[in-house]
Parts: C-alpha cells; structure tokens; sequence
C-alpha cells in the first residue's frame, strides 16, 4: 500500500471542506490512476499527432523566432566541439531551454517543422502528468485525475502543444518547482532544496518571467516554515568559520575555471572577458558555502536561491549587456501610460483562453466555493495557498513587465484547473458529477472541433467558443494548407538557380507568409538560401529587395509590414524601374483568401551584396548623388547589373533607368531612347564605355566624379542653337578666343560650353571652367585639357539657388596646381553672368 497527500471530506452541513488524513491507496486505485493518466496522454498524443502531420501552416508565426533559434543551435551543436557548443548555445539572447529540448526530436524524428511540434505535444503530456502529481501532493489522487483531465482538454494549452513557444517548458518547470516546494516541507529536507534550485535555474533559462511566477509562492513556504531552535545562533556560528570560506572560494574559483576556461577565446570574440570568470567564480562560491551550511530551513532555502542563480548565470552572465538593456526598455515601457491601461488586454483571455461558454460555465461555480469560505474566514483548502499566489500573482504583475496575451499566462491555467477541481469537489456528490460533466462535455466539444476537420453542426466561429490565434483546426481557415506556397517556391530557385548559395529577399508579411518561414523551411530543406526580411524595417526594404537574387512581393493583405514595404510592394508590381530591367517574372501563386504571391529572380549582379559591408557603404556616395540630382526627365544609365545593384540598392529607384547589358537594343538605339541628363554610372577606369558614349552623341560631358567602386559621369544637351560670348580672357601665351553657351539654365541641367583657345597649348597647364556664387563658392566645374576645340558643360546641381552665377575661367600648372593669373592679373577671368531658375 502507498500512501497520498490529504483528501477532502464534505460534512453533512456542506459548510466547508476540510483535509482529512491521508488516504490509502489500494490496487485498484492505483490501477485506475494508471490507466486514468494513460488514456488522458494517450488520446492527446493521438490527437495532436493527428493535427500535426494534416498541418502545414505553423500557427502565430512564432513571433519569438523560437524556430530559427532551435535550428540555429543544432547547427552549433554539429559543428563544434561539445564544451564550445554549450558555451555558444547559452550566449544566444534569447533563453536556451526551448531550443536544446526540440534537438533530441530533430535528431529522431529529422529536421523538420513536425518535429519541434512533436516536442511541443511532449512538452504538454509532461504537464498533464505534473498537474496530477502536484494535486496529488495537496488533494487527492481523484482531485488529481480530473484536474489532469481538465487540463489536456484547455484550449490554450492544446493549441500551445501546436505551437513552438517557451511558455510549455515554462509550465513544466513551474508544476516542478511547486512539486519540490512541497516535498521539501518548507524547506526542512536538503535533498528537495537542491531539486528546487536545480529546477529555479532551469525555469529562469526558459523564460526571465519565471521569477515572476515563484516568488509568491515562495515567501508563503518560507514564512510558513517552522523555525529550528538555534538556527541564527549556528549559522552566525558557521559564517565565521574562515576555512570553510576558504573552500567556498577555492571550490568557486574551480567551478568557473571549469566552465569559462575551455571557451575563453570565444568568450574574448564576443566582447566578453574575464570578468565573466570572476562571475561565475563568485555565483559557484556562494552556492558551495550556501550547501555547506547546517542543515535548516533558512539555510535549505538559501541553497535554493544560491544553486537557481549559478545556474541561470550560464546564460544570464554572459549577456548581461543585453539584459541591461532590455531591463531599461521594461522599464520605459512601464512607466509609459497610465496603469490600467497596461490590464486592458486581460478583457480577452475568458474566450481565448478558454472560450466564453467554458469560461462562464466552469469559472463562477469552481469559485464560489473558495468565495463563500472565505466570507466565512475559512479555508477550503489551506495547503492550496502556494496555487493562489502564484496564479494571482501572475495575472497582476505579468501584465506590469511584459505583453500579455493569453500566451504569456498559459503556465497559470494548470494551477487553476487544481483549484477548480478542489472547488468541485465542495459540491454534493450529484452536484458535482453534473458540474464536472458539464464542463468536461464543452471541453471536449471545443477540443474536437479545433483537432479534427469532421463534420459537425458547431462551428469554431460562434462567438461563444473559443478564439484565439494559437488554435484553428488544421489545414482549414488559416491553417489551409494551400497557404503554404514556400515549398513551391523553394522548388523553383533549386530548379532555376544557378548554384552555389542563393539569396532571396521577402517583401510579404501576412499570417502564413512572412522571412522567417522561409528561412525555417530552407533550412528543413538543407538549402544554402540567404533569405532577407525586407519588411522588417522601413529603411532597410528597397536595400534588402534589390540585394536579393529571388524576390517574393504580395499584391495585397500586406497589412503587417511597415509602410514602405507596402509602398515598395505596390511601386515593383507595376513595371517599376530598374526592378523592371533587372528582375524576371518566375512564377505566381493563387491563394485561398485570393490574395496572390509572385516569385521574380535576377539572373544577373552579385549574388550577396550584403556580405561586402564595404562595398556597401562606398556605394552610398554615388548613390546619393543620384538621388539628390535626378529629375523625373533625366535617364539614369548603368553599364552593368552589378552596379544596378551595387548603386541601386541604396534606394535609387529613378524612373527612367536603363541597364547596358541587359538591354536587346544597341547602345545607338539605347542612346536615342535617353532624356534630359544623362547620369552614366560606369566602373571605375572604364574609360573606353564612357569616350564610346561621347562619341556617338553630341553630349556635353559635364561631371566625372569616382568612388573606390564607381565612377559618375553626367552628360547634357542643347536642343537650341549657342551663343558666342564676347569676353575673351587671355593669359600671357594663350587665349581663350571663342566662348559659346548658354546665359540661362534650369537647376539640374548642364550649361553647355563650346571653346577655342588660340596660343600655347601645351600639358604643363590646364584650365577649370567654374560656375560661382556671389560669394566665391564653386557651385560647378569642370578641369580640362588644353586643345584647339574642346566641348564640354558644367552640371548645375539640382540644390542650386536661382540667382545670378559668375561663369569664370582659371588656368593652373598641372603638376604643381598653383594658379596662373591673367593678363589683368586676376586669377579667375570672367566670361559671363549666368542666370540659373
């Protein structure tokens, strides 16, 4: 015989519900508690494996990108050594615990989408059967069985069992620490201190918010606790003792060395250092002196604390500047709007968690037992104190340091389903057979319809049941499987690239369709794929789509992406240059909700741009330029798709935008097709393109500017006939004989110059043709070789003032640079007054 924790007994004036002593276990309950907690995992394994393998559509996103971080840590784990594994996997940003639980599954069950879930399903049958110990542990084991019950039936924690988030693992280590709370006997046995503290870090590496969950609890258990005769007087006594002090900081000192020392090079990499050794050093110290204590309450609870905090160091310590950072954007963030403001999400939990009709039908008559005890000073059930603080605690203070949906608080619903199973059991003995039928019947109901795509006159529409984003039967509504086109897509670039790793940029942001499932099934694929979020912020879209080989873009329900991501989707859609010139049309694909997705691809340009930060940020010079002086007549002429991309990518989205080696035409006939001024983007030292475009047009070439990856030339036109200028500077062996241009011009145009010089023309000198502001500044120019004829122009820049300029000329010695006065002695000679509008 086995025995329980205490059982309730209902008196005959039913006026309260008291713990009897413990009870007995004969063989036929033990059996029916076996084979009660079978079928319950049993029938929701099968159900759950049910829905995953008909679901292609993972549900909610996985906003916390739990996915990716999983799939980045088996790459960690197959690629290093183990000690450099365990130390990169635990200096990631986001808390361990969720991605090294999935691995074991990916390493049975493959790397796949179906495998994190399977690991998710376990997650939730471990919970159940934790629900059912921690009852047995203040109730009974028929308490337990029918809170288990419950809650494999709760609809927040089946569609969490389909989902790849923390707050699974986060239950479970919550049922364990309020297991180990009361099998330590308030803190009394040292061997359930050390369970308590192993499991304190293991929930704190799951989610930070698990401190928020326990520390109620834990006051209660430690002030509830009986106090030793002597304790303060043996600890002072033992605190003294400098030896064992000693041995704390040399046992310490080991444990960090053990742990840091094997990853130092790393650890220094990521700006980290020995401090980090000293940290762990000093955490082990405390611990270790904390376990060599005498054995009591106060000092069992410090082993706790001391061995929780070690342990959650391993992630924490390390990104400890991360964590001041996002500790300064809690902080912002709560003290930002008034308070009540932060509770206004709570009004949705009853049908998202639960449903309306479950709510209202189980909450009300499961409370008002506890209610109406307590109006009469009494206690249904003391030992469930610990349950009640955690659970109240949690609803108050979650939506203070985090945002709450009904996510956030699932850890809090097994331990209400505790509690309401204790209410009903304060309920006569047909009262609370009816009561518990009634709600296991809707239960069920809500379950079947959002695991099994049946016939069935109910409908998960009816605002009467359950609502929420992490539950829809599978491949229906928005988990239709005809959503998930990344498959075909995929397929596509395998089939039409051109090898070596692609790069694919994703300019759509729905429900079913956004980077990260792309990124995710490329890597369930084994595919080299780079794929780019383009939506993820507003400055980055036009960079990371023109950066990018493959392009997705959504015709409509773009809603979630930032506004210039749904610009720019709308702008490429419509032939827009040079997304037009650069990019071929692959593929579309037809949703369900009738929204379509189109699949574009580059064959042409450099395949990562991104990688070549360099690279990058030399291109923005020329890029600005561009953007700063082109109007809507000028054309825009790149030689190359590399610098289409190279150039364009920073957001040069110019209309009239021609690409030489990817036009049909001729370079004469591309040429006769330009307009307005000519801004020729050309490799650097590609001098025979730009004299081959001098020479077959009557362009005035205005501007040449170069950068460490790409040179600028800017080309203007004269549609009307010159006007010869009378002044005529002269120098002491040279003149500027004749002067023909234009005495006025429009801001971003070229003032057209057709000279001749008469007298000395030799290579030690040069002339710059200026166009200046009444105050001296050079607002263009252009330096030239001296020659008998020379035609030429100088790009008035778009920024330009209207007013009147002085169009003067300078010659200087070509070595030495030094100015050459004229024969009045000045060293700029006027030739014109120029207005500019």
């Amino acid at each position: 015989m086995i025995r329980s924790s205490p059982v309730m007994k209902h008196n005959s004036s039913r006026s309260r519900c008291i713990p009897s002593s413990p009870q007995v276990l004969t063989a036929h309950s033990r059996l029916l508690i076996i084979a009660g907690l079978t079928v319950i995992i049993l029938v929701q394994l099968w159900g759950g494996g049910q829905w995953i393998q008909q679901n292609e559509v993972l549900l909610d996103r996985d906003a916390g990108g739990n996915l990716q971080t999983s799939l980045q840590y088996r790459w960690f784990l197959q690629h290093d050594i183990p000690s450099l594994a365990f130390y990169k996997s635990l200096t990631y940003s986001d808390a361990p615990t969720l991605s090294l639980i999935v691995q074991p599954f990916y390493h049975v069950l493959g790397v796949r989408l179906d495998s994190s879930l399977f690991a998710s399903l376990a997650l939730f049958a471990c919970s159940i059967v934790l629900v059912f110990v921690l009852a047995v542990q203040i109730a009974s084991w028929k308490v337990g069985l029918f809170a288990a019950l419950l809650t494999s039936l709760l609809p927040i924690m089946v569609g969490l069992s389909r989902t790849v988030y923390p707050e699974l693992p986060l239950t479970v280590a919550l049922l364990l620490y309020l297991i180990t709370l009361y099998r330590s006997q308030g803190f009394q046995a040292r061997e359930w201190a050390y369970w308590a503290g192993a499991i304190l870090g293991f929930g704190l590496l799951t989610d930070w918010i698990f401190i928020v969950l326990v520390t109620a609890p834990t006051i209660w258990v430690v002030r509830s606790s009986p106090r030793q005769k002597g304790e303060l007087h043996s600890g002072a006594v033992f605190h003294s003792t400098i030896l064992v002090f000693i041995k704390s900081l040399l046992m310490g000192a080991l444990i960090g060395w053990l742990i840091y020392w094997p990853n130092r090079t790393f650890a220094m990499s990521q700006g980290g250092g020995d401090w980090i050794l000293g940290g762990w050093s000093l955490l082990g110290a405390f611990f270790v002196f904390a376990a060599s204590l005498p054995r009591s309450a106060r000092n069992n609870f410090l082993t706790t604390v001391s061995l929780g905090v070690f342990v959650a160091s391993l992630h924490y310590l390390p990104n400890i500047h991360t964590g001041l950072v996002a500790a300064t954007d809690l902080w912002r963030t709560m003290v930002q709007g008034a308070v009540w403001e932060r509770f206004q999400p709570l009004s949705f939990i009853p049908e998202a968690m639960w449903g309306l009709l479950a709510f209202w039908l189980i909450v009300p008559a499961a409370l008002a037992p506890w209610i109406v005890l307590k109006l009469q000073r009494r206690s249904l059930l003391r030992q469930a104190a610990p349950l009640w603080l955690a659970v109240v605690s949690g609803f108050f203070v979650l939506p203070l340091v985090t945002t709450v949906d009904e996510r956030i608080l699932a850890p809090l619903a097994p331990l209400a389903t505790i509690l309401f199973a204790i209410g009903l059991a304060w309920y006569p003995f047909w009262g609370r057979r009816l009561l518990g039928a009634s709600w296991l019947v809707v239960l069920a109901l809500q379950w079947s319809l959002f695991t099994f795509n049946l016939p069935s006159p109910f409908d998960l529409s009816s605002q009467w049941l359950v609502q929420s984003a992490y539950i829809t039967p599978a491949n229906r509504g928005v988990a239709d499987s005809r959503f998930n086109m990344i498959p075909r897509v995929l397929q596509a670039i395998a089939e039409h690239g051109v090898g070596g790793v692609q790069s694919l940029g994703v300019l759509v942001d729905t429900r079913q369709l956004y980077a990260d499932a792309f990124r995710n099934e490329a890597v369930f694929r084994g595919m080299d794929l780079v794929v780019h979020d383009a939506t993820e912020k507003d400055e980055e879209a036009w960079l990371k789509s023109m950066a990018s080989q493959w392009l997705v873009i959504t015709e409509r329900d773009n809603d979630t992406a930032p506004e210039t991501a749904r610009r720019i989707s709308v702008e490429l859609l419509q032939n827009h240059p040079p997304f037009a010139s650069l990019y071929d049309f692959v593929e579309r694909y037809s949703l369900p909700d009738g929204n379509k997705i189109y699949l574009f691809h580059r064959p042409l340009g450099p395949g990562h741009p991104l990688i070549d930060q360099e690279r990058v940020e030399a291109t923005r010079q020329p890029a600005a330029f561009l953007k700063n002086n082109l109007r809507a007549q000028d054309t825009l002429i790149y030689t190359s798709s590399d610098l289409a991309v190279w150039v364009g990518m920073h957001e040069v989205d110019h209309r009239r935008t021609m690409i030489l080696d990817r036009a049909e035409a001729s370079l004469a006939d591309i040429l006769d097709d330009a307009t307005g001024v000519w801004c020729v983007v050309s490799d650097v030292g590609a001098t025979d393109l730009i004299d081959t475009i001098s020479r077959a047009t009557n362009a005035y070439h205005a501007f040449a500017a170069d950068s460490p990856f790409a040179g600028i030339d800017v080309y203007g036109f004269s549609a009307e006939s010159l006007k010869e200028i009378g002044t005529q500077p002269a120098w002491a062996d040279l003149t500027l004989a004749t002067v023909m241009t234009k005495q006025e011009i429009a801001a971003g145009d070229v003032l057209p110059l057709d000279v001749q010089w008469i007298g000395s023309l030799n290579s030690d000198r040069k002339a710059s043709f200026r166009l200046l502001a009444e105050s001296g500044e050079a607002i263009a120019s252009n330096d030239r070789i001296l020659m008998d004829r020379d035609r030429f122009g100088l790009f008035v820049p778009t920024s330009t003032t209207p007013g009147q300029y002085l169009l003067a000329a300078l010659v200087y010695d070509a070595e030495t640079f030094e100015p050459i006065p004229d024969s009045s002695g000045n060293l700029f000679s006027s030739i014109a007054v120029i207005d500019v509008h």
